[in-house]
């Protein structure tokens, strides 16, 4: 969790949030990789956190590809409450803390398998 703020990472990371000591992982299992336009991709599948899952989309735009390996940045937006990311605060000028949709990103690194030619199907 990287929000370029210290203290906000630790508060996300608590039980107001994700609580990552109980809850160490958040998984995404994509299910549909498109072309969207150009060089960006659109992929859905189910997103997991603290065992809620729900269909997620991502964009993906590649970072680096090479023969044997690749990365690429994937972005969307989620509603934070549909998985009981529910913690609010109220502000004196009116209005709440946080939003109810959250934008994602994550860096995802892809290396290329050996394939064993022993295996039929």
């Amino acid at each position: 969790m990287h929000t370029n703020n210290k203290e906000r990472d630790q508060h996300l990371c608590s039980t107001d949030f994700f609580d990552a000591q109980t809850f160490p992982h958040m998984t995404f299992s994509s299910q549909s990789i498109y072309t969207h336009e150009d060089s960006i991709y659109r992929m859905t599948g189910d997103l997991t956190i603290k065992q809620t899952t729900k269909k997620a989309l991502f964009y993906i735009t590649p970072l680096e590809v090479g023969a044997f390996s690749a990365s690429y940045l994937a972005e969307g937006v989620i509603n934070r409450k549909e998985y009981g990311l529910t913690w609010n605060h109220a502000i004196e000028a009116g209005g709440v803390m946080v939003g109810e949709n959250i934008h994602v990103k994550m860096i995802v690194g892809v290396i290329k398998a050996e394939v064993d030619s022993s295996i039929t199907t």
